[in-house]
């Protein structure tokens, strides 16, 4: 069977380049979409969960258990025991890094001197009034007086790094701590350690009682019971001991232990309940056996009712008696247990993938776009912490990845969790082509058949033609039909190419999915199909068809083609009479072009629905009369008591997608009767839905009694209702003369062809083209006789000269002249 075209459509498949004929061997429609699935996480606990658990401190506090029963649950086989005191050395910057200035003042009431790390003795005595600024050059570090919120002069230099102390706090003026708050008082000293020759770290170096004064209240509430605090200070203390006997240094951060120093102005950080928990077990650290140091108490929020063995999370860990996983007592915590989910496929492969090239080694164990995750299975241990997944993605690969590489992925609380897959409800919204919602760019043409989803098909073969759908919903398949003369199509989704489609196939099958995306974010997107204009080498053809859109779970809304805006230095538009260009910044790309030429004329062709001419307008301007398609010319006032710039003069909406489109603006004076000269001009012209094409001027009509046309010789006038405009001039003396002048790029002559007429030669732009020979055995009116090449736009002369001669069979050689057809206009005296 073949697929037939009307004679529009045959037309149109001329336009297009390519014979739409389609042998149809009919395909039952395929499936709109191929579903994926939705993950969800089921866990329970916050943070890593070896070790102490804050809020099962606190449940177990709440059960009578004294502090030191409740460490040597959470880490078996332990001991209490005390050692003395540790300077504890910590970044106060959130994320360690260095800054090239800091800004400091005495914190309490004593002198604020800095002194040099190295030579103690080198010092400065400063103010405990006025605030001061450390700055790093040269890998030095210099004090300097405050001028105006900067530093001003400097007060000492220092041979590398140095310290600020005042008898007991320092004042960070600018911000600092995990939390960035302004104006912290910190216990201890305050050493500014160059990190380059330009910028320094600050680090705190603080007695680890008091280090612990700052970390407790910030680990746990200061409300809980009073055995929790003192457990959380002995963990506390016990996680920093190490590190401090050995000179390292720590992050005020959860990435060592939270420490936010004394106070701010109007808080105080400290509490009087969490520094009685800090004294009422001075020295006192969590020991195993006959270690040689105190165990590194790792702890956290809460772990979901059983802590988890160290190899359960860091599963490249030796295994210890004391990290063991334990039950817990934190049914109190509001994240006991979580749910994050239902995720889609696409948004946990994105995750992934992304954590997988942040990790610096490229796609080691992710697959990249538009590749979706499509299972996932976990191997959990017997706390149901899980240490390991085995992702499977929709290339069929599958990669074995760390439960703590999916919590970072994820965000989720903890890697005590469990994945559950699940298929979303589908419900599927048709919208065909002919939806008023979709919007169209370039070039379409409409198709109808029986077998088409609505029954008409949108189809182009025109490169940069798109067709564009906003839609609400989780996915989006299109619709269109394959066959061997169809090519191929960029689709994106959300701006973002998602994927080429190749249309072509040995016979023709109608309402196939030939796309589809799903498991999109909840929100507005937008698909746009762009024609490409490529094929598949087998293919005769490039056409790409639209028949509908099916929304997955969602709807329609209306789609808006793209207004672009041509400048007046486009190449493409094509001018007739004088213009002229001026410079702006008040124009459109700062320049327009212009006439005081009554008649000149602008032409510019386009693909669109929608076209605007953008001009200006002002006491100097005058009128002109606009056509689009050859319609009835509309005349536009230009005239206005005030300059205007960037104006849309004229807007046509409301044009076909499936032709190509001229406007021409032709340019007139103040006053129609006496044609005083003003104004006129083109700034830009905006097309919606499409581009502008090598403008074509189209033909208007000269009759021969138009003063434009110059006659010499003889020349008589002939009358018949058969004759363009009713009249002709005729001649048959030889060397008789018409001269006519026009601006375009061709012409036409237009005459009578009769048994009794003879020939004539005629020259364009002073080159001979030829003789015209007007004999016919029968009479023939309104006929192209002669018809020029196609010229250069700008000024031309036709002229036509009578020979005296005719062919053999002619009774006569007179010569006709009728009319003329002329892309362009004519130019009178």
């Amino acid at each position: 069977m073949d697929f037939s075209l009307s004679n529009r459509l045959r037309a149109c498949a001329l336009i297009l380049a390519t014979a739409v004929v389609f042998v149809a061997t009919l395909v039952s429609p395929s499936p709109a979409v191929a579903v994926d699935p939705l993950f969800t996480f089921n866990g329970g606990g916050w943070g890593h969960g070896i070790g102490l658990s804050q809020y099962g401190a606190q449940g177990y506090a709440l059960k009578g258990w004294e502090y030191d029963d409740i460490l040597k649950h959470y880490y078996q086989g332990t001991k209490i025991v005390t050692k003395p005191a540790a300077t504890v050395k910590v970044n106060l910057e959130d994320g360690g890094s260095a800054r090239s200035q800091w800004q400091i003042k005495a914190g309490s009431v004593t002198t604020l001197t800095v002194a040099q790390e190295t030579n103690t003795s080198v010092r400065k005595v400063l103010d405990k009034t006025k605030s001061y600024w450390i700055t790093t050059v040269g890998g030095n570090t210099k004090v300097c007086a405050d001028s105006a919120g900067k530093p001003g002069t400097v007060l000492q230099t220092f041979s590398g790094g140095c310290y600020a102390t005042a008898g007991g706090f320092v004042q960070m003026v600018g911000t600092s701590g995990p939390l960035n708050y302004s104006g912290i008082r910190w216990r201890g000293t305050i050493h500014f350690k160059p990190y380059t020759t330009t910028t320094s770290k600050a680090v705190n170096y603080v007695n680890i009682e008091q280090y612990l004064y700052g970390v407790v209240p910030r680990e746990s509430p200061s409300s809980w019971s009073s055995e929790a605090l003192k457990a959380q200070a002995v963990a506390a203390r016990s996680y920093a001991y190490q590190d401090a006997i050995d000179g390292n240094t720590l992050y005020c951060t959860t990435r060592s232990q939270m420490y936010n120093g004394y106070a701010r102005p109007g808080y105080n950080h400290e509490a009087s309940s969490t520094n009685a928990a800090v004294d009422a077990t001075k020295g006192e650290l969590v020991w195993y056996g006959t270690e040689t140091k105190p165990v590194k108490t790792y702890f956290s929020s809460c772990s979901g009712g059983h802590t988890a063995s160290i190899q359960d999370v860091w599963t490249s860990s030796t295994p210890k008696p004391y990290y063991t996983g334990v039950d817990d007592a934190d049914q109190a915590s509001p994240y006991y247990t979580w749910r994050n989910g239902a995720y889609s496929a696409a948004y946990v492969a994105d995750k992934i993938r992304t954590r997988d090239i942040n990790g610096g080694g490229g796609l080691e164990y992710s697959v990249a776009a538009p590749a979706v995750v499509t299972n996932i299975t976990t191997e959990r241990a017997s706390s149901g912490y899980t240490h390991h997944l085995s992702v499977t993605w929709s290339n069929g690969k599958t990669f074995r990845i760390l439960g703590d590489t999916m919590r970072s992925a994820l965000g989720l609380k903890s890697t005590k969790f469990g994945v559950s897959r699940t298929y979303p409800v589908q419900a599927t919204t048709r919208f065909q082509n002919s939806d008023a919602k979709l919007a169209w760019s370039g070039y379409w043409v409409t198709q109808s058949r029986s077998e088409l989803s609505g029954g008409t098909l949108s189809y182009s073969a025109i490169s940069r033609s798109t067709a564009k759908a906003s839609f609400s919903g989780t996915g989006i398949a299109w619709i269109g039909t394959r066959g061997p003369k169809f090519g191929k199509a960029a689709v994106y989704v959300d701006g973002k190419l998602n994927r080429t489609v190749d249309l072509y196939s040995k016979t023709t099958a109608y309402r196939q999915s030939v796309f589809n995306v799903t498991a999109l974010s909840p929100g507005t997107h937008v698909i746009e199909i762009v024609v490409l204009r490529q094929k598949n080498s087998a293919s005769g053809g490039y056409l790409v068809g639209v028949d509908a859109l099916d929304v997955i779970n969602g709807s329609m809304s209306q789609a808006t083609a793209e207004l672009k805006r041509f400048e007046d230095t486009d190449t493409t538009f094509a001018l007739l009479g004088q213009w002229k260009s001026f410079s702006n910044i008040a124009y459109s790309a700062g320049r327009h072009i212009y006439t005081v030429d009554p008649g000149a004329r602008f032409y510019a062709t386009f693909y669109g629905s929608e076209v605007r001419w953008i001009g200006s307008s002002s006491p100097k301007y005058g009128w002109a009369l606009v056509s689009v398609d050859g319609s009835a010319p509309q005349k536009i006032v230009i005239t206005s008591s005030a300059y205007e710039y960037k104006k849309v003069l004229f807007a046509k909406t409301g044009l076909s997608q499936g032709k190509k489109h001229t406007i021409m603006i032709e340019a007139h004076g103040f006053d129609e009767a006496v044609d005083i000269k003003g104004y006129t001009a083109i700034d830009a012209i905006d097309v919606r839905g499409g581009w502008v094409l090598r403008a074509v001027i189209p033909e208007v009509t000269v009759q021969e009694t138009d003063s434009a046309a110059t006659w010499t010789g003889t020349w008589s006038q002939a009358r018949s209702r058969l004759l363009s405009g009713g009249t002709q001039k005729y001649s048959k003396i030889a060397s008789s003369e018409m001269v006519l002048t026009f601006e375009g790029t061709g012409i036409r002559l237009m005459g009578r062809r009769a048994p009794w007429y003879g020939q004539s030669r005629i020259y364009l732009d002073g080159i001979y083209q030829g003789t015209v020979d007007q004999y016919s055995r029968y009479l023939a009116d309104r006929r192209t006789l002669w018809r020029s090449p196609q010229v250069a736009v700008g000024r031309h002369e036709l002229r036509i000269v009578v020979k005296g001669t005719k062919q053999k069979a002619s009774s006569g050689v007179g010569v006709g002249i009728d009319a003329f057809r002329v892309a362009g206009r004519a130019v009178r005296p």
